[in-house]
């Protein structure tokens, strides 16, 4: 047996539904036709791009990569320096690199961690004045 609140709820929402005009429910359709169509082209494009991924993890990357060791160095200050005494001291840790048993080949790289880290080199244009706040520098990355 059915109470007379649901039974009056029923009859609200069967008016409030018929009220709607055909306009409202036409375009409640398209949109959930646009809803399904829109998560249709990001699963698509999820498989394409693990298809990629699947693709670059097999590629040759033009070395050999076993046994080879990456890692980061906190090298000396080179605050407000020239470039040549920064360049005399990463030279002088390559050699010392080299000359380390079981050390057939070294390198510096830059990346060669990619989006491990967010930095950003501040830079000023020669001949004019380094600004007095950092947040006034333009950064590059």
């Amino acid at each position: 047996m059915e109470d007379r609140a649901g039974q009056s709820r029923r009859n609200v929402e069967r008016k409030v539904g018929a009220a709607l005009p055909r306009a409202a429910t036409v375009s409640s359709q398209y949109l959930l036709s646009v809803k399904w169509l829109l998560a249709l082209l990001l699963l698509v494009g999820a498989g394409l791009m693990l298809r990629t991924l699947f693709q670059l993890w097999g590629l040759d990357p033009g070395f050999n990569p076993r046994n080879v060791m990456t890692f980061g160095i906190n090298g000396p200050s080179f605050k407000d320096q020239l470039p040549m005494p920064k360049r005399a001291a990463y030279r002088q840790i390559h050699d010392k690199l080299v000359t380390l048993p079981g050390i057939e080949a070294a390198s510096f790289n830059w990346g060669a961690h990619p989006m491990q880290n967010d930095n950003e080199e501040y830079f000023w244009i020669a001949g004019k004045p380094k600004p007095a706040h950092q947040s006034d520098l333009p950064f590059g990355a």
